[in-house]
């Protein structure tokens, strides 16, 4: 059924006729059209001075010069004392970057309502003009060009300098070595202590088994996590059926595995992956990416048509996991804008399966732009619950995190056709990485935004200062203190407190 089109609704830009003054509380002038390639320029290259962050570059120049300083005058144990604390503290292995997001619940209508054309209309053709400045990013602008400063810094050093630099600087570097296939299973058990994302399903008995979707972990570890806890779960421990059973989909976007790559047989043997885990792959028909519309429809197709038989729940995937297909490496510029559409394709794949009260877990980069931001938006309101998690598996260097929504309310089928839009102007080369929702309404929403740019700000300061670290100590071709006996430590803390300890491979089946 069409919905109602308010035409009183102000569209917030010049070329509309009835336009009138934002009837939104909001500092951010709406700009002319005519100012639009002003303000479009990359918030990197931005004037800074127009924008009033002068001084806060300065600030930032002023401590990073304070902070060179401390490590010159201090001597070469600088680095080696930081790590010790930083050491001591990993004793807590709870410890991680948490970040809570929430906007104002308004109930279901409040779903009608982010899908009407009152909310939406910003999503066609029309930007936004205000999403297009550069005072919109969700993180201090400032900051973001120091990071980019650092990267830059460092590009002259060699991958395989950088990346030995990284491991030797990092307290918590143990944990990427481990019996699992990726280190994505080290990183979703840490997801999964923190948040049950996988456990509140396994424990909790039920005549059904437990249906995950893993779009793309790097060498199957997500599922290779699931399944292996599903093999400790009360039910399994009882010699009852099978817990779990997922489908992977296989991209070679995400490695050079191709169709039949997945290791199943460098899986825990427990999993019993070869009859527990499907893979899917349209390698065959020329489409290897999750991106491809082609792709989606063939995908969800297969899953759903293989979804066992659920006596009192309804049909629908329980947990879809993703690590974005799109692979970065920690010194890539714009991350964000190379891992949009990936994301998107994903949510779309996750919103078409998940069943009510259905979770999903992904990797994201930065959250700092509209498109991003207005995704996030849309998925806080489709599910009871969204947490930003910095886990500690995660290198310093990178501005990794994932977003967990738990919780999915009721049919989020809306969302996905939406989103399905955007995705096919984009792989038509119709569509700018500009706007799904009207990001005027959007920046009204203070609680949502405050969030982003709470957690963007954090993530985004310890980062810079792991780049200067390394950066400083590669120019100055300082000695690195040996760190592997505290790495091992810390890492045996951390899968002690994780219950993953006591995963031990065995012979594969």
């Amino acid at each position: 059924m069409a919905m109602h089109f308010d035409k009183s609704e102000v569209l917030f830009c010049d070329d509309d006729p009835n336009y009138q003054a934002t009837m939104i509380d909001t500092g951010i002038p709406p700009p002319r059209l005519h100012e639009l390639a002003r303000n479009n320029a990359n918030s990197r290259n931005a004037n800074r001075p127009r924008y009033g962050n002068s001084n806060r570059h300065n600030l930032y120049q002023q401590q990073n010069q304070q902070q060179k300083q401390m490590r010159q005058t201090s001597g070469s144990n600088t680095i080696r004392d930081g790590l010790e604390k930083c050491c001591l503290s990993a004793t807590d292995t709870n410890q991680y970057s948490y970040y809570k997001v929430d906007i104002r619940w308004r109930g279901p209508e409040f779903i009608e309502e982010l899908s009407s054309p009152n909310w939406l209309r910003m999503a066609s053709d029309k930007d936004d003009p205000r999403g297009r400045q550069a005072n919109s990013r969700l993180c201090d602008i400032g900051l973001v060009q120091e990071i980019d400063k650092a990267k830059n810094a460092l590009a002259r050093l060699p991958p395989n300098e950088f990346e030995t630099l990284c491991f030797q600087t990092n307290v918590y570097a143990g944990l990427h070595n481990t019996d699992f296939v990726s280190t994505s299973a080290v990183v979703l058990g840490h997801i999964d202590f923190l948040f049950s994302v996988v456990s509140m399903y396994l424990e909790h008995a039920r005549s059904a088994p437990f249906l995950f979707v893993d779009l793309g972990s790097e060498r199957g570890g997500c599922s290779e996590y699931i399944l292996w806890k599903a093999t400790g779960a009360p039910r399994a421990l009882a010699g009852e059926a099978s817990l779990a059973h997922g489908w992977y989909f296989d991209s070679h976007s995400h490695g050079s595995q191709g169709a039949a790559g997945l290791p199943i047989s460098d899986m825990h043997s427990q999993c019993d992956a070869f009859k527990r885990l499907t893979v899917v792959s349209q390698a065959d028909s020329g489409y290897t990416s999750i991106t491809s519309e082609t792709n989606i429809d063939a995908f969800v197709r297969q899953v759903e048509n293989e979804l066992p038989e659920k006596s009192n729940q309804p049909a629908g995937i329980d947990l879809v996991v993703s690590e974005s297909c799109y692979r970065q490496v920690d010194l890539a510029m714009d991350h964000e804008k190379g891992q949009y559409t990936f994301t998107l394709a994903q949510t779309i794949v996750a919103l078409q399966l998940l069943r009510p009260g259905g979770s999903y877990v992904f990797k994201i980069f930065d959250i700092t732009t509209p498109p991003t931001a207005e995704m996030l938006f849309v998925l806080n309101a489709c599910f009871e619950s969204m947490d930003i998690v910095r886990s500690l598996v995660s290198r310093p260097t990178s501005s990794e995190r994932y977003v967990v929504c738990k919780g999915l309310r009721g049919d989020a089928r809306w969302a996905a056709l939406h989103m399905r839009t955007a995705l096919n102007k984009i792989n038509s080369g119709h569509f700018k990485l500009s706007h799904i929702l009207s990001w005027t309404r959007v920046m009204d929403e203070s609680e949502f935004v405050g969030s982003l740019k709470a957690a963007n700000g954090e993530i985004a300061r310890v980062q810079l200062d792991a780049l200067w670290n390394i950066s400083e100590i590669a120019s100055n071709r300082r000695q690195v203190a040996d760190m592997s006996a505290d790495q091992k430590s810390t890492a045996a803390r951390c899968l002690e407190d994780w219950g993953l300890a006591q995963f031990k491979k065995t012979t594969s089946s």
